[in-house]
């Protein structure tokens, strides 16, 4: 729902004796691909507020605008996290807003357990992670061919579980084998990528 890539400026600063972190950001609003002329068209922007009242509990919020070709859409997101001695939980709430109701507004849920166990040599972690994940029917904002949004991500509720592998620090990189169990309404349109799977990944870290 929130995967945006754009081109523009950005910064963050943090209050000096402070734990609270504001950064904000202009874009030219067309996506990665496609900036022509359109710096002058659309001014998109975001903003987010990271507070840490201690070392290991993180408070955020944040606000964006997006133009697509439907219309101007916001995204509203609150999020928590805590990590410490190997644990790490997180859940975080996202709501997008369609200009002139031109789509019903989706709500968005993660949640998130992870557990690290240091290894030694060739491995450096093994991480135990579990995931839940829900988001109602979906429009990315495109019109279709008949001028209005449709919905592109039926709503769905998925569940991960898994375990990571981190090889030792000097190679940066991480092996991931996942198992993700898909939930739909009845009838609703999956997509072939959407469905129950397995998923092993090798992620490296520059």
């Amino acid at each position: 729902m929130g995967d945006v890539r754009d081109v523009g400026l950005c910064a963050s600063y943090t209050l000096p004796k402070t734990p609270l972190t504001i950064e904000g950001g202009l874009f030219n609003g067309s996506g990665l691909t496609d900036q022509k002329d359109y710096w002058t068209k659309n001014l998109n922007f975001s903003a987010k507020v990271q507070w840490k009242p201690v070392k290991m509990l993180t408070l955020q919020g944040s606000v964006q605008k997006i133009s697509p070709t439907g219309g101007t859409v916001m995204l509203y997101d609150g999020g928590v996290s805590f990590n410490h001695a190997g644990v790490f939980l997180e859940a975080e709430y996202l709501r997008k807003h369609y200009k002139n109701n031109a789509y019903h507004a989706v709500n968005a849920l993660n949640t998130m357990a992870a557990y690290t166990l240091p290894l030694r040599r060739v491995f450096d972690h093994l991480r135990f992670l579990t995931r839940f994940d829900m988001m109602d029917d979906h429009s990315r904002g495109a019109l279709n061919d008949e001028g209005v949004l449709q919905t592109d991500d039926a709503a769905r509720k998925r569940l991960t579980a898994g375990i990571t592998l981190g090889f030792a620090k000097r190679i940066a990189a991480e092996l991931r084998l996942n198992y993700e169990k898909y939930f739909y309404d009845k009838g609703a349109a999956m997509k072939t990528s959407e469905r129950d799977k397995v998923v092993m990944e090798m992620m490296i870290h520059f």
